[in-house]
């Protein structure tokens, strides 16, 4: 089964992969939810799926160690880590020492695939990643380089990449 999402700009489309049965779907629910929100936790076999989408873009949802800012988003982790972050139409997704903001709404996926990150973005965003993945305080996409700046997220350091809109790419 694939959950697609085609409401998003023509030039990012994203599928994500779901592997049915579901072990369970639950609702969860936010204190600060003003306006229409709906929260869903899906677990499969190895991942749990975060599911938020809300009738405004305006408003800063979070919930256990994730904060959203945005019209819909979903993070996918596993017992070994985060798997992916999909923001669609907004401002901020984080979870724990990962994270994808924007000046401006946007579109943008960070995943994991065969232990490389890739990442594709419908403006320019800034790319929070844990100290401690990477060898450098940089990373390569394709022939270009960005040096990475030391910050805190959720109270953990991290490395900020300010990047420009980008296809799907792989993260060195």
């Amino acid at each position: 089964m694939l959950l697609s999402f085609s409401s998003l700009p023509n030039d990012l489309k994203i599928e994500i992969p779901f592997k049915v049965p579901f072990s369970s779907i639950h609702p969860f629910l936010c204190d600060k939810a003003k306006n229409s929100f709906v929260g869903l936790d899906i677990e499969t076999k190895d991942t749990h799926h975060y599911v938020f989408s809300l009738d405004s873009a305006n408003q800063e949802i979070s919930y256990l160690d994730q904060t959203f800012k945005g019209t819909y988003s979903v993070v996918s982790k596993q017992a070994n880590g985060l798997k992916s972050l999909f923001m669609g139409n907004g401002t901020q997704l984080c979870s724990g020492e990962f994270g994808l903001k924007s000046s401006l709404p946007c579109s943008a996926v960070l995943w994991k695939e065969n232990n490389k990150w890739f990442i594709t973005a419908s403006s320019s965003i800034s790319l929070y990643l844990p100290e401690n993945i990477l060898a450098k305080n940089e990373i390569k996409m394709g022939a270009q380089t960005y040096k990475g700046k030391k910050e805190k997220l959720n109270g953990k350091k991290v490395l900020r990449f300010d990047l420009p809109k980008t296809d799907a790419i792989g993260i060195e």
